[in-house]
């Protein structure tokens, strides 16, 4: 590994990862080999939870928003456990990283748009779901 030198500004860089993905450690190792610079980029490793379902509340019953939730928390404890290991990737390449999970009743996408927005990223990294070009 060559540490770089660069006189470039910082940059804040969002890695969106399917955790339970194949493709999510390819995406991980390519932006390290090819995008990623350990002198100026520090990467939130994100997974954006939806629950988007058909559930109403004659299924649920009254208690339908303590049920979704729990859902969403025993998911997001899930996915933070699986984010660590990209965590430690990029650590391991002296990349600053942090990983967050998180929760949305809408589109994954939105939440991820949203969540780099927020963030002031410089750079959002996808993953292509294991499809090629000709695939998308």
């Amino acid at each position: 590994m060559s540490v770089s030198t660069s006189t470039k500004p910082p940059r804040k860089v969002v890695v969106a990862l399917d955790s339970s993905a194949s493709e999510a450690r390819h995406t991980a190792e390519w932006a390290i080999n090819n995008i990623l610079d350990p002198a100026r980029d520090k990467v939130d490793v994100i997974n954006a939870i939806s629950l988007d379902s058909e559930f109403d509340a004659t299924e649920l019953g009254k208690h339908q928003h303590h049920i979704r939730d729990g859902l969403f928390d025993g998911n997001a404890t899930a996915v933070n456990e699986a984010l660590k290991q990209f965590v430690e990737l990029f650590k391991s390449h002296g990349i600053p990283a942090e990983s967050h999970a998180l929760k949305s009743r809408t589109d994954s996408r939105n939440v991820i748009v949203d969540y780099t927005n927020s963030a002031k990223a410089d750079l959002l990294i996808l993953g292509s779901r294991d499809l090629t070009g000709w695939k998308r």
